[in-house]
């Protein structure tokens, strides 16, 4: 026996088929040319849409070294050859979904006199688009000629993003940006041989630093040396 009955219901919602992950990637390379090899940091940023995935797949050319993998979640990464191509399989931690970034650290070693160093990138795997930027800069006494540039475009330092600007010790030379492989940049590094010379002693100096608008920054510097040169 009761006084009185409640009744609440909802709609039941048909089951639906999970849909594959949609990934997208965007790439920040900054190189630096060093004494003896190009060393790249590069960040690739993912946009992981509709479901979770549990690692990412990168090709890179055989004469890469790849120096560290790192990012929030990543796993052990391992290397496989598939059809002649070198693949970098990066496992996550947990599944992955929305924005996520994995950084790597590479390095070419530099050709011999007299030859260029080319530069390819990293290229994702199953993903539905990519893009990226890169900046370069100098950390030694080099000469440095871009020689050719297929599939990039040439752009204003001051242009490139952010992140890629923040994370140079130094003022970028070259940018380029870039919407889908294949792409090659041709980097001709004549290497300046030091002079010795005598050690001078400065009696006064007055030095003046100007930053520009493009991102540059020159100095200007008055002495009275002494003796010696400098």
């Amino acid at each position: 026996q009761t006084s009185g009955i409640n009744v609440s219901w909802k709609k039941k919602f048909e089951i639906i088929e999970k849909l594959p992950p949609k990934i997208y990637a965007d790439m920040n390379h900054l190189i630096s040319i060093e004494d003896n090899a190009l060393k790249t940091n590069t960040t690739v940023n993912f946009n992981i849409l509709h479901s979770e995935i549990e690692s990412v797949s990168l090709t890179l050319d055989d004469n890469v070294n790849i120096l560290n993998v790192y990012g929030d979640g990543i796993g052990e990464w391992q290397e496989v050859i598939k059809n002649e191509t070198r693949i970098i399989m990066i496992p996550f931690t947990y599944g992955k979904k929305g924005n996520t970034s994995v950084n790597l650290v590479t390095e070419i070693p530099l050709s011999a006199e007299g030859l260029e160093t080319a530069f390819t990138g990293v290229r994702t795997l199953n993903t539905i688009r990519e893009s990226g930027n890169i900046g370069i800069e100098l950390n030694t006494s080099a000469e440095v000629v871009v020689t050719e540039n297929r599939g990039l475009e040439r752009i204003a330092t001051q242009t490139l993003p952010a992140d890629l600007i923040n994370r140079s010790a130094k003022p970028l030379i070259d940018g380029f940006k870039y919407s889908k492989h294949p792409f090659v940049l041709l980097l001709d590094i004549t290497k300046h041989k030091k002079i010795g010379v005598p050690t001078a002693a400065v009696y006064s100096a007055n030095v003046v630093t100007l930053f520009t608008e493009d991102g540059k920054i020159v100095h200007n510097m008055e002495d009275d040396v002494i003796r010696g040169a400098t």
